[in-house]
């Protein structure tokens, strides 16, 4: 149980813990499908939703390359989401 609420929290937050070296961070986003032609009317029959987890490391100068491109902020990034219809456009 503890672990769901930790990925819960994870998942809701906007935050990242950037004061330390590396950190998680969560997002979750909504919309909708825009039917932008009468043809895709039935497509969306749902709201679209969508969450992302990502792991971020700060550079801090131990190699080299991190002073030549100003300490930057790399990492990697999951994603899922669906666009409105499950059945019949899947996921993303």
């Amino acid at each position: 149980m503890k672990l769901y609420s930790i990925l819960f929290l994870l998942l809701f937050s906007n935050q990242g813990f950037s004061q330390y070296e590396t950190w998680l961070e969560g997002r979750v986003k909504a919309g909708f499908l825009v039917a932008h032609r009468s043809i895709m009317g039935h497509l969306a029959n749902e709201h679209a939703y969508a969450g992302e987890l990502s792991y971020f490391v700060q550079g801090k100068g131990r190699k080299a390359w991190h002073e030549a491109y100003k300490y930057p902020t790399y990492g990697v990034t999951g994603f899922f989401g669906t666009v409105g219809n499950r059945e019949l456009m899947g996921h993303y």
